[in-house]
């Protein structure tokens, strides 16, 4: 039987029915070392991290039959029609895979996931919207449109989505919920300067999942915030430091491995706390 009750990222603990959702585009999922068969559901939305929102999904995908047994899948993507590689392992996975249409800084975005959702539970919902904008971020080069735009993907938008089902993540077992930040975001570690649109959104993102974290502790909600790493992918670029495989598996296991007592910290895709 296919768990499909909660929707949440990873836990390696007893096997419970979990689900776990995603906002924004990610280039890959592999199958993490710590988790054995714990069912999640998973769902990626939002804008993809190039520049030109497009949403690309590529790399691997996890072999459910054989490694992740009980897992259902709930994807949104900006574009269906373009979402070639998604719509492949839909077909290839029909039972386990389901694609929803949303674009998360449409007016109507929140409708549409909390219809999506209804009333299913969320054990671990992952915010992974982001783009790092125009490339000239220097000073004296840093315009007003260019910076609004990147507030509203990797800012604005999440906080809203998080309001819309934050219901579905109250009625969860492990309600737990993650903001993909960045280590540029950390005031304590800018060392380099510049990035001032980027560093900006993700240090304000940042605050957002520290207020978060105090507002939804009575829930018995936490929050994280979580640095992926320097991953060589289409934004990281050839010369980043990980691949993406040590990324998903790194944060993987952190989000196995995290839980009320974590809220309000900033991790890196390690384990280790990054100041902020």
């Amino acid at each position: 039987m296919i768990a499909t009750a909660a929707v949440v990222l990873p836990a390696n603990q007893r096997i419970q029915k979990r689900c776990c959702t995603f906002t924004g585009s990610v280039r890959q999922l592999a199958r993490p070392a710590a988790v054995d068969q714990a069912p999640w559901c998973v769902r990626w939305s939002g804008p993809s991290y190039r520049a030109s929102r497009v949403d690309v999904f590529s790399g691997s995908w996890p072999e459910f039959h054989t490694s992740w047994k009980n897992v259902k899948v709930f994807c949104t993507t900006r574009n269906i029609s373009k979402s070639n590689d998604l719509m492949k392992y839909q077909k290839k996975y029909p039972n386990y895979l389901e694609i929803c249409e949303l674009d998360l800084i449409a007016e109507n975005s929140s409708n549409v996931l909390t219809n999506f959702l209804n009333d299913r539970p969320i054990d671990i919902f992952i915010n992974n919207a982001g783009i790092i904008g125009d490339s000239n971020q220097h000073f004296k080069g840093v315009s007003s449109n260019s910076w609004l735009e990147v507030l509203k993907i990797n800012l604005i938008a999440p906080l809203l989505i998080t309001q819309s089902i934050i219901r579905n993540i109250e009625i969860s077992n492990d309600k737990k919920i993650y903001f993909i930040s960045s280590k540029v975001g950390s005031i304590d570690d800018n060392r380099g300067g510049g990035m001032y649109i980027y560093r900006s959104s993700k240090t304000a993102l940042n605050q957002v999942v520290k207020s978060l974290s105090i507002d939804l502790k009575p829930l018995g909600i936490s929050v994280i915030s979580l640095h992926p790493g320097w991953v060589r992918t289409d934004m990281g670029g050839p010369n980043a430091l990980i691949s993406v495989d040590e990324s998903i598996n790194g944060m993987m296991s952190v989000i196995s491995n995290t839980n009320i007592k974590n809220s309000g910290q900033f991790l890196n895709y390690d384990g280790s706390e990054i100041p902020w």
